[in-house]
């Protein structure tokens, strides 16, 4: 059974895509941190990982010019989120690919997704196969050299939604493997270094 649809793929490179879709997604997998899919080409097995690194609410008429009045009724309000259609923007960061083979990559995609491709949340199983697929998080590469993602914060959110996925026997060797080899991609850059180590420690995810 497909995952239920997020939206549509607006514009892509190869490391990076934006989706299309409505407010009412937001709480229905378009979270930050959360992993989505896309299929690449024909090939139905042929799967592209990300993980979303910002959600943006484009400027609006409409509501520039709601902004601005005194106060609007709890009615328009309601309207405003519940029934007109609010685009959103979701900003996804690609981390890896899956083979018609099922053979799991932790590198850019040969192609990216065509505009239009359905963009799905990616399950629980799904998420652990990824991540548990080589026995470094090589995948995390992508987010540490990206220079445009709030990178401390995204790789907090991740590693806490990994690690309450994990089975409670596996999930604290992930975590402490994965910190380590975080440390050895950042072990050049002081201050990027700092900046996650203080998120993951206020994420409960590091200790001194």
């Amino acid at each position: 059974m497909a995952a239920s649809l997020l939206g549509r793929l607006l514009r892509a490179t190869l490391s990076e895509f934006v989706v299309g879709t409505r407010s009412t997604a937001l709480g229905q997998g378009a979270q930050f941190g959360a992993m989505v899919q896309a299929n690449i080409g024909a090939e139905a097995d042929f799967v592209l990982y990300g993980l979303i690194a910002d959600i943006r609410i484009p400027e609006d008429q409409l509501v520039r010019q709601l902004s601005l009045a005194p106060a609007n009724p709890r009615e328009v309000l309601a309207d405003q989120h519940e029934n007109r259609i609010v685009p959103v923007e979701i900003a996804v960061r690609t981390i890896g690919y899956k083979t018609p083979t099922g053979e799991i990559v932790y590198l850019l995609p040969p192609q990216p997704p065509l505009s239009l491709t359905a963009i799905r949340p990616v399950g629980p199983q799904a998420l652990l196969a990824f991540v548990q697929a080589h026995p470094q998080p090589g995948y995390l590469r992508a987010l540490v050299q990206a220079t445009d993602i709030p990178l401390a914060d995204l790789l907090t959110t991740h590693l806490r939604q990994v690690h309450q996925a994990l089975p409670a026997e596996t999930r604290d060797a992930w975590l402490h493997n994965a910190v380590r080899y975080l440390l050895q991609l950042l072990r050049d850059d002081y201050e990027r270094l700092a900046q996650v180590l203080e998120s993951l420690r206020f994420g409960g995810l590091f200790r001194e």
